[in-house]
């Protein structure tokens, strides 16, 4: 699946990404059950490559 974006769109969706991911660290750490922080565990990892596969796509020409 390909997906076309403006620059402006591109730049919040990795921005949207990357504070999701920022928000994965705290809520680790105070997440007391061990099943929801396997979870999130997930999630971030999901999000890292997410960024990963953002940033190494060249950025749309405005």
């Amino acid at each position: 699946m390909r997906l076309e974006l403006t620059q402006q769109e591109w730049e919040e969706l990795r921005e949207l990404v990357h504070n999701a991911y920022a928000e994965t660290n705290p809520e680790m750490r105070r997440s007391r059950s061990h099943e929801y922080r396997q979870q999130i565990h997930q999630r971030r990892e999901l999000l890292a490559s997410l960024l990963k596969r953002l940033e190494a796509q060249p950025q749309p020409v405005a």
